[in-house]
């Protein structure tokens, strides 16, 4: 699996299609997922993934429902200049975070 040097961050509240939106990641990268409010059974879903080696899992947590914050936060915690923003109910296309990351290159 190609490793990539950008984060992904992924924001969720009570979404449990967060578990296929984990499940299409195709390069290894940094996962940023912010639990934003999240229920007790998404919070299952991501325990799941902690030790997966498929790419670096950072779970952060903050207790409002706040898109704006949750994104910011994701933000903040992430380890590298490239970031893609995600929602909770995305799927990721077999190679669509290679070429974003090299897109980036180019601008």
């Amino acid at each position: 699996m190609k490793k990539l040097e950008i984060s992904l961050v992924i924001c969720v509240a009570d979404d449990i299609r967060i578990m296929d939106t984990l499940e299409s990641i195709d390069v290894f990268c940094e996962v940023v997922v912010v639990l934003n409010g999240a229920t007790i059974q998404v919070k299952k879903i991501i325990q799941k993934y902690k030790n997966t080696e498929k790419y670096k899992l950072v779970v952060v947590e903050i207790s409002e429902r706040n898109l704006s914050k949750s994104r910011n936060m994701g933000m903040k915690k992430a380890t590298y200049d490239k970031v893609i923003l995600y929602d909770s109910d995305c799927i990721v296309v077999k190679g669509a975070i290679e070429k974003f990351y090299n897109l980036l290159d180019q601008y």
